[in-house]
């Protein structure tokens, strides 16, 4: 198996500059962990939200840009 065949044909992304909250209830909406973080010209990095086990329950948000 390969990438292409688990990928869906509509892709989600968030402008660069889209909220905290709003990305996060994006996610939350669309049932998906993560939206590349994009502008007019290119991809600007990986807007993610990774769950914590343990003590303190919740999510971790993690930004990833590329450079």
């Amino acid at each position: 198996m390969h990438a292409i065949d688990i990928m869906t044909s509509e892709v989600i992304s968030v402008d660069e500059n889209a909220t905290v909250p709003a990305v996060a209830r994006l996610l939350a909406e669309r049932g998906i962990s993560a939206v590349p973080v994009v502008d007019k010209d290119d991809h600007q990095g990986l807007f993610a939200a990774a769950p914590i086990c343990g003590h303190h329950r919740g999510l971790q948000l993690v930004v990833i840009r590329s450079l």
